[in-house]
């Protein structure tokens, strides 16, 4: 197996970024590294990446017809260049994982959440009842897989519920949602083809790629209330605010709001290394308590 074939059939740079947010929750939660316990730390990133490696890979078992028959060079299960057995024990493994951490340090909410998470993960991808093509319900699937991605970590750091963190976090699942649009759009084509009825394939990829600048906008526009209202530190919302514009700009000139694929794929490549340019910049920050 190349290390190709492994990436793409561990959906590892898809997975990892996570732990990233994960982290970037934990300490905002307690004001920087200093004040975090490194056990509670830990559990939190890994909990997360469980569920994101259970949710990324249950999707690419459940697409494997599907993927097989749009001939996809990117899903590796799909081709059987990637063992079937493999996907079903990582999948598994990050379901186990997510539920570890919760259940070593005894919260029993997070632990709830945390299988409310792989629930919602499961319902989006399984045939019944197969989220994905249920199209408000895919964005806000998407909203709040990512908006837990940050409030899990940060309820096992402070050891209670916290809306606070949970407001937060709703930044991250807008950010997430409106992403899968654009990813939406990349494969209509592909989906038309395979029956699978997304937003795009049901309402067309332009509206589609409106409704993916729309929550772009809306995700800033909810990270500079963030920062206004003192949720956050003012420079947190500025950094946040820098990201869209990038996207803003890489939406204008690649695409002019048409969905060509080629013009979309480049913007996905922008806002990609933007986001997670950012991304590292909150964290270097909240490493020092500085976004809290």
């Amino acid at each position: 197996m190349t290390l190709r074939t492994l990436l793409q059939g561990t959906r590892l740079g898809d997975v990892l970024p996570w732990g990233g947010v994960a982290l970037l929750g934990a300490m905002q939660a307690r004001g920087g590294w200093q004040g975090l316990d490194l056990a509670t730390a830990v559990a939190g990133v890994l909990t997360v990446l469980g569920l994101a490696l259970f949710a990324f890979l249950f999707n690419d078992l459940c697409d494997r017809n599907e993927n097989r028959r749009e001939n996809r060079p990117d899903r590796s299960l799909a081709s059987g260049a990637f063992p079937l057995w493999l996907g079903i024990g990582l999948a598994g493994s990050g379901a186990a994982l997510a539920l570890t951490g919760p259940l070593v340090l005894g919260n029993s909410f997070v632990m709830t959440w945390s299988l409310a998470s792989l629930a919602l993960g499961a319902a989006y991808s399984a045939p019944w009842p197969r989220l994905k093509c249920r199209a408000g319900l895919a964005s806000l699937t998407h909203v709040i897989q990512g908006t837990l991605a940050f409030a899990l970590p940060a309820w096992l750091a402070r050891g209670q519920l916290d809306p606070a963190a949970a407001v937060a976090g709703v930044w991250f699942g807008l950010v997430f949602a409106a992403g899968h649009l654009h990813h939406e759009v990349l494969d209509l084509a592909a989906d038309q083809a395979a029956g699978t009825r997304t937003l795009a394939v049901r309402r067309g990829g332009r509206t589609a790629l409106w409704l993916g600048f729309a929550l772009f906008a809306s995700a800033a526009i909810w990270s500079s209330w963030l920062a206004l209202a003192g949720r956050t530190a003012s420079w947190w919302g500025w950094t946040q605010l820098g990201m869209f514009l990038a996207y803003a700009m890489g939406f204008a000139y690649f695409t002019r709001g048409r969905p060509d694929p080629a013009g979309v794929r480049r913007l996905r490549q922008l806002y990609r290394i933007s986001y997670l340019a950012g991304g590292a910049l909150l964290l270097a920050a909240s490493w020092h308590g500085g976004a809290g």
